[in-house]
C-alpha cells in the first residue's frame, strides 16, 4: 500500500511496515493504535486504515499522513460498534461505503456525512444484520455486503432494496462471511 514497494501490514496495535531495502519492519504509527482489520488503497492513491477497537477509519495520504479520521460512523453514533470498522468500498458514484458492526453506512464522497442503514423489520427487503464485516462494489453499481453470522445482502442503490443469501436459502458456505471480491471479470468471490 505504500510507496517504494513497502509493504504495510495491519497488526493488533497500528500499523508495520516492511522496509524491503533492509528486509525489516518499521513501526507506522500515525497517530493511532488500534487493531487494523483491513488497508484500502483509494483510487487516488490514498490509503484507509479500518479498525477494531477504538480508533474507527483512518484515512492517510501515500506517504501516511492522515488526512481523515472518523472514530465512529456515522461520527455522532453513541453505539460503540460503529467504532468497529470492517471494509471500505467505493460506489460507482464515488460514494463511501463503509462495513462496520453498527450496520452499513453511506458517506458522501469526501465522508462528511454518513448514513446508517439497519435491518428493518417493516421491510422484508432490507439489509441482513447489523454486523457487517465486509462491503465491495461490483461492476453494475452493486453494493455486496458480509456479515457475521447472517450471510449476504446485495443492495441496489437505484432502488434502496436488497436481496439476501444465506446457506439456508442459498446454499452459501456458512452465513459467517469475511471478504467479498469483484475481479476484473467481473465475479464476486
Amino acid at each position: 500500500a505504500g510507496n517504494n514497494h513497502q509493504l504495510w501490514v495491519g497488526t493488533a496495535d497500528g500499523i508495520s511496515i516492511l522496509l524491503p531495502e533492509r528486509q525489516v519492519f518499521s513501526d507506522f504509527s500515525p497517530g493511532y493504535k488500534g487493531q487494523t482489520i483491513h488497508i484500502v488503497k483509494d483510487k487516488n492513491g490514498d490509503n484507509f486504515f479500518c479498525t477494531w477497537y477504538g480508533n474507527g477509519l483512518q484515512k492517510t495520504d501515500a506517504n501516511g499522513h492522515v488526512i481523515r479520521s472518523w472514530k465512529t460512523i456515522p461520527e455522532n453514533s453513541k453505539d460503540i460498534d460503529c467504532g468497529q470498522v470492517s471494509d471500505v468500498t467505493r460506489g460507482k458514484d464515488g460514494s463511501l461505503w463503509v462495513a462496520t458492526f453498527g450496520g452499513l453506512a453511506h458517506g458522501d464522497a469526501e465522508g462528511n456525512s454518513f448514513q446508517q442503514i439497519l435491518p428493518g423489520v417493516q421491510k422484508a427487503n432490507s439489509i441482513c444484520g447489523k454486523h457487517i464485516t465486509c462491503v465491495t462494489t461490483d461492476r453494475e453499481g452493486k453494493i455486496w455486503c458480509g456479515s457475521y453470522g447472517k450471510g449476504i445482502s446485495v443492495l441496489d442503490p437505484s432502488t434502496g432494496d436488497f436481496e439476501n443469501y444465506t446457506m439456508k436459502e442459498s446454499g452459501l458456505a456458512d452465513n459467517l462471511v469475511w471478504a467479498l471480491y469483484c475481479s476484473s471479470d467481473g465475479k464476486i468471490w
